[in-house]
């Protein structure tokens, strides 16, 4: 049932995932965490590595944590299985569009679901600030990454790197 169920279950992901790549981070965490494919350290270490690597973070988690899993047979089956309900609906809500476009419910649901949605991220965030900021070091260095993406305003791959080199540094 491991691969089966790693398929179905990413699907499902895939399926209720509205808003973006954050919104999949506390069905994730969930579904990890029901089945005990990772420790919640790894679960923080792929997020990392997902928000450090191109690409869409969901898709670079599904293939993360399938990976880590199943080897590549998992982490192909994960993405896969994760793409193709958005991939299946967005055809059948394309087709609809022009029909529903201006119609005022449809607004206002779609505001409702933004709401939800950056709930929903903020959910994550707290989730995911337990396993990272457990100690001074991390949470000096969240707050000097906070302070220089405000003031400075540089591209995030220059705070990733800063992170990194400051991770290697101190915690060796």
């Amino acid at each position: 049932m491991g691969l089966l169920s790693l398929i179905i279950d990413f699907f499902k992901i895939g399926l209720f995932t509205i808003g973006g790549g954050l919104v999949i981070l506390p069905l994730l965490q969930e579904v990890v965490s029901k089945n005990g494919w990772l420790t919640p350290e790894q679960f923080a270490n792929m997020i990392a590595v997902s928000q450090s690597t191109p690409g869409a973070i969901g898709i670079n988690t599904a293939t993360f944590a399938g990976y880590s899993i199943y080897g590549i047979l998992g982490g192909l089956l994960a993405t896969l299985a994760l793409v193709l309900p958005g991939s299946i609906l967005s055809v059948i809500i394309f087709n609809f569009i022009n029909l529903y476009k201006n119609n005022i419910y449809v607004k206002y649901a779609l505001h409702g679901i933004r709401a939800a949605v950056i709930g929903i991220i903020l959910v994550a965030v707290c989730n995911i600030a337990k396993v990272v900021l457990f100690d001074m070091k991390s949470v000096l260095l969240f707050g000097a990454m906070l302070v220089g993406v405000m003031k400075f305003k540089r591209h995030p791959i220059v705070y990733i790197l800063i992170g990194a080199l400051t991770g290697v540094i101190i915690w060796r």
